[in-house]
Formats: C-alpha cells, structure tokens, sequence
C-alpha cells in the first residue's frame, strides 16, 4: 500500500484530501492530512464538516472567553479582507457558540509554526 500525506494550504473547503480518500481503495492508497491552512471563515467550517464531522455547540465555555479567543484569529469572513477587530463581538451567542468548536484548534499560540515544522522541506527555510 502506498501512503500519500497532504498539508494544504489554502485549502477552501478540502476537495483535495476529499478526492484523495474517495480514490485510496480504487489505487490501493493510505492518505494522511498534516493539517491544513485556510483563513475563510465558512471554508474552515465547511472543511471540518466535509472532512472530519459535524461539531456541537460549545455550551460550556464562558461567552466573553469565546469572544476574547476568537478576536485573536485573523481570519476572514468574505475570503478577501480580515475581519474586524470587533468582528466577533457582533456575531450572536448562538452563532458564536457554532463557530467555535470549528476554530478552537486555530487559537493556540504557533499553530502555523508548529505546522510549518512538520513539512519536510522547512530546515532549509
């Protein structure tokens, strides 16, 4: 069995690591994502729900942490400008609660340098 690993970048809503796994079986292939990299706010959504599940409303986080947690991200909610530094705080609680199970992962501090680390070619940068 031949493995393929994929990281993309601008990855809108994964069609890439999609195909890959709709044609494993036909091509005898093992397919593993390192992650992805998408600053689209409906497109990280639309990858996670596509490629990995459906997530829950967070119920138990405080509001106000969701809101301070979020407001670091600089995403985008029209997939050309950033948002607002007030973005989030305009959303709904209960769109806020729906969005954050999607963008929690985006938060820690470094995750692109972590995952930066991971390609091969990134000693040599």
């Amino acid at each position: 069995m031949n493995k393929i690993t994929i990281f993309e970048t601008f990855a809108g809503i994964g069609s890439q690591i999609k195909a890959l796994k709709n044609i494993s079986n036909k091509f005898n292939l093992k397919v593993e994502s390192l992650g992805f990299v998408e600053w689209y706010l409906d497109a990280i959504i639309s990858y996670e729900i596509i490629n990995n599940k459906i997530l829950k409303q967070d119920k138990k986080t405080n509001i106000e942490d969701i809101k301070k947690s979020l407001s670091s991200l600089k995403i985008s909610s029209d997939s050309k400008n950033i948002v607002s530094p007030n973005y989030f705080s305009k959303l709904t609680e209960e769109r806020l609660r729906s969005i954050y199970p999607y963008l929690k992962k985006f938060i820690k501090k470094n995750t692109w340098e972590r995952a930066l680390k991971l390609l091969p070619w990134y000693k040599w940068c």
